[in-house]
């Protein structure tokens, strides 16, 4: 087209660098003791639609707190046992490092019975 636009319409693409993690804390725990992970790294933006994905298949909205750390609340329909954890930005993984696992606790009581 020679250069010329020929719209008056402009779209801005901003280009990310990945964000970089190298682990989460804590890294085991209950849900109803610790209800959010922290992400730990470098590189970290803060950006609309920042996501983390749990257990493939649990996504939740992250909280940015610095250029080193998102939060991210624990789903509540998690099943015990070892979770994966991953970051994503627009439903696209935006980070990159070791595999994240968190460990669940289940700490809940199904009955209680009277000691005799």
């Amino acid at each position: 087209n020679n250069g010329v636009d020929f719209s008056n319409h402009s779209l801005e693409l901003k280009v990310l660098d990945p964000f970089l993690v190298h682990s989460i804390s804590p890294t085991k725990g209950s849900i109803d003791v610790t209800p959010n992970i922290v992400l730990n790294g470098a590189k970290f933006q803060d950006v609309a639609n920042l996501s983390c994905l749990f257990a493939h298949q649990y996504w939740v909205p992250s909280s940015f707190i610095d250029s080193s750390k998102i939060e991210c609340p624990i789903p509540r329909l998690v099943r015990p046992g070892n979770i994966s954890i991953e970051l994503f930005l627009n439903s696209f993984p935006i980070s990159i490092g070791p595999p994240l696992i968190f460990f669940h606790i289940n700490l809940s009581f199904s009955s209680i019975k009277k000691k005799k």
